[in-house]
């Protein structure tokens, strides 16, 4: 008689849960850090055009709002690697709470959210 691992026919189901769980809550958090981000990102580029333009008082207007544009693009940058870094210092604690929640391991969660994360 061959050897077979018993297997609760609804852990599938709740292990899919918890990972689609903390695809919301990363796409939450991520998405508000970009959009904090983003706002001052919009009010940096015109604080750049605004101040150029009274730095240099010659010049084509181009310059001035490419520049902003540049400063505006960088902010955005900065912040969605720094919305990265908060979903990833926070993952943990968030993994911890699905598990218990849903009754799946923690190292499969974090397998599982390992692998969707480096997509």
């Amino acid at each position: 008689m061959a050897y077979r691992e018993e297997r609760d026919p609804d852990a599938d189901a709740r292990e899919s849960d918890a990972i689609q769980r903390y695809g919301r809550w990363s796409l939450q958090i991520r998405t508000r850090v970009l959009t904090g981000f983003a706002i001052g990102a919009a009010g940096a580029a015109l604080a750049t055009v605004g101040i150029l333009m009274n730095l240099v008082t010659t010049g084509p207007l181009i310059f001035y709002v490419g520049a902003g544009v540049l400063v505006g693009a960088a902010i955005v940058m900065i912040g969605r690697q720094v919305g990265r870094l908060v979903v990833e210092r926070k993952t943990p604690a968030k993994l911890r709470e699905l598990a218990a929640g849903s009754a799946v391991s923690v190292e499969q969660l974090a397998a599982t959210t390992d692998l969707a994360n480096r997509l």
